[in-house]
């Protein structure tokens, strides 16, 4: 936990413009982050949504109960991930014309993921970036399954699809958007299909990585079965990835980027009623 505050410090600093900036972007995600930790401990010894929080572990043992190894790296292994990511996106991107760009956030962030992106090797750049978006997908998507939790069926379960859907179509977006837009020699339709198809490669590989190595325990439950449903079978969630994605991609391509949010909208729709065939039987 002390490395993600650190981490994130780090990269806040870096995108503030202004005081002002600081102190509301940093509590802001003070708040949201302390909610992430606090909030599922309620649930302490009564569901396996609980030990989404490290906090849980430290309540687990002052109980004087034991933790399995997979329990401890389920609870902190987002943390450790999202702390690496942002502490080489911070170091990589410490230099003069990123820490006094007076550019927008969202400027600064294409900026940011833009730096990572190598010349010579573009897609490979971009597969390792919709990668390592994942653990920052889990994380969000743990904290919407948190949020939710508490609310009535199915009304839950709704809410949950949307916005995890949604949060999945804005980070395999970043890639994509951010290469589209720093190069005019990726601006062809056969440049946007080959990007999809390697964002789909990279979410989809990172996302099976990930669950199969500490998240098992949440997909016992109904709530983690919409989270990571997708995973089942490889080249049904390959499709999908790839669909939404080239969706984003021609709205980027025949409106500019002004045609990026109407993308994502469409993206998640998909998403959405691809979750709902599968999930709840609809349109069965």
């Amino acid at each position: 936990m002390i490395l993600f505050f650190l981490a994130s410090a780090l990269i806040i600093g870096m995108v503030s413009r202004s005081f002002k900036e600081l102190s509301f972007i940093s509590i802001f995600f003070s708040t949201v982050a302390t909610s992430y930790l606090f909030f599922p401990t309620i649930f302490a010894n009564v569901h396996v949504i609980s030990l989404v929080s490290p906090l849980t572990l430290v309540i687990l043992e002052i109980q004087g109960e034991a933790f399995t190894v997979s329990q401890y790296f389920y609870s902190t292994s987002l943390f450790f991930l999202t702390s690496a990511v942002l502490l080489y996106v911070g170091v990589k991107n410490f230099k003069e014309e990123r820490l006094f760009s007076h550019a927008g956030l969202l400027t600064r962030i294409r900026e940011f993921v833009s730096e990572g992106i190598s010349r010579s090797h573009p897609y490979i750049s971009v597969f390792a970036i919709t990668a390592l978006t994942v653990p920052f997908v889990f994380m969000v998507q743990m904290m919407l399954l948190v949020l939710f939790f508490n609310l009535p069926m199915p009304l839950s379960l709704l809410l949950l699809i949307v916005s995890a859907a949604f949060v999945e179509e804005v980070a395999k977006s970043i890639g994509l958007y951010t290469l589209l837009f720093n190069s005019e020699r990726f601006a062809s339709w056969k440049t946007v299909a080959i990007i999809s198809a390697v964002t789909a490669a990279g979410f989809l590989f990172a996302e099976k990585l990930l669950l199969f190595v500490t998240l098992s325990q949440i997909t016992e439950s109904v709530f983690g079965s919409i989270l990571f449903l997708s995973l089942g079978v490889i080249w049904i969630p390959f499709l999908l990835h790839f669909a939404t994605v080239s969706l984003v991609g021609i709205s980027l391509k025949l409106r500019g980027p002004q045609g990026y949010i109407p993308g994502l909208v469409a993206a998640s729709v998909v998403h959405c009623l691809y979750n709902l065939y599968f999930i709840m039987g609809w349109f069965a």
